[in-house]
């Protein structure tokens, strides 16, 4: 396929920064109607080199294209394009393995579909597509743990991986919904998407918004009975260290013992709630009650304690 490009300068660039250089302005109307793609392109000095003496580089559906020259990397980059596309079109999610080695996940009508060998799925959600694959790959022993796989999003707009700076999760993992990470003017932002529709885009300090938002979707769609049968499984550090600096922690805290070992797990307040962070893991509540069943029922369906009830909440010690 054709991929029209044309190249721009990047007029807040300032010489040795780690800002784009230039940009590639890609035509992706062949896949996208009407679609252009922004590609950032960055510049370093390769002085000892004695041959390449700099360095044009590009990001392009998680890979690195490095070229000595704009022309080469021109090419290279829509070659990479190219290679990306099946079913007349661009992937909409990418899914990582271990070994480091991605299968896309197309957008095919209302359907998403995975092909990878012999594995063939199709699915309405990008959740549905994860427990299927997950499902197939412990069973053949390719992958030791759900969590050894690694679901980004396709952005067509810089044509860049994004990864889930969380996901939505209900006990029974009925529901696994990514919220995905982004940048939108050098600030870090949360984006909430769903098929077919615009994405939405928070800051990590609105999260109270998104999480009324998805749980009203999931609501709707009568997948959770409450907002707060929803947690937050892999939070990034990022998320987290944004987020500790907006809660003020509890007087009480939750307490556990596995095998032997003993376990603290701080609660805070947040806004009108309570919040438990057992990291990658946050739980809410409306009450130190709630949010002790949330955080035992999840323990226990890990199989971390045989009783709900061997979770506690106790008041902190004071030092």
């Amino acid at each position: 396929m054709k991929f029209p490009v044309g190249l721009c300068n990047n007029l807040a660039y300032e010489h040795g920064d780690e800002t784009p250089r230039y940009f590639f302005k890609l035509d992706l109307d062949e896949v996208a109607p009407g679609r252009v793609a922004t590609l950032p392109i960055y510049w370093r000095p390769n002085i000892s080199h004695p041959i390449l003496k700099e360095i044009y580089y590009a990001d392009v559906g998680g890979f690195r294209i490095e070229k000595g020259n704009l022309q080469t990397l021109t090419s290279a980059v829509l070659d990479a394009i190219n290679a990306l596309v099946d079913h007349k079109t661009l992937p909409y999610y990418s899914i990582t393995l271990p070994n480091n080695s991605r299968i896309p996940v197309f957008l095919i009508g209302e359907k998403l579909k995975l092909e990878d060998g012999g594995i063939k799925i199709s699915g309405e959600t990008i959740g549905e597509i994860y427990q299927k694959l997950t499902r197939q790959l412990l069973s053949t022993k390719v992958i030791k743990s759900k969590n050894d796989l690694r679901v980004s999003i396709l952005m067509w707009a810089d044509l860049k991986l994004y990864p889930p700076a969380f996901i939505f999760r209900d006990i029974r993992e009925k529901v696994w919904l990514p919220i995905f990470s982004h940048e939108k003017s050098g600030t870090a932002v949360l984006n909430f998407d769903i098929i077919s529709k615009p994405s939405k885009f928070f800051r990590i300090e609105d999260l109270a918004s998104l999480r009324k938002e998805v749980s009203s979707y999931l609501m709707a769609d009568r997948l959770i009975p409450s907002p707060h049968s929803l947690f937050l499984d892999m939070v990034m550090d990022d998320v987290w260290k944004e987020l500790h600096g907006r809660i003020v922690k509890d007087d009480f805290l939750l307490r556990y013992e596995t095998s032997g070992q003993k376990h603290e797990i701080s609660v805070y307040k947040i806004g009108n709630e309570l919040l438990a962070a057992n990291r990658p893991r946050i739980y809410f509540g409306q009450d130190r009650e709630q949010l002790r069943n949330n955080v035992a029922e999840s323990l226990r369906e890990e199989g971390l304690v045989q009783s709900t009830t061997s979770v506690v909440i106790e008041k902190r010690r004071r030092p």
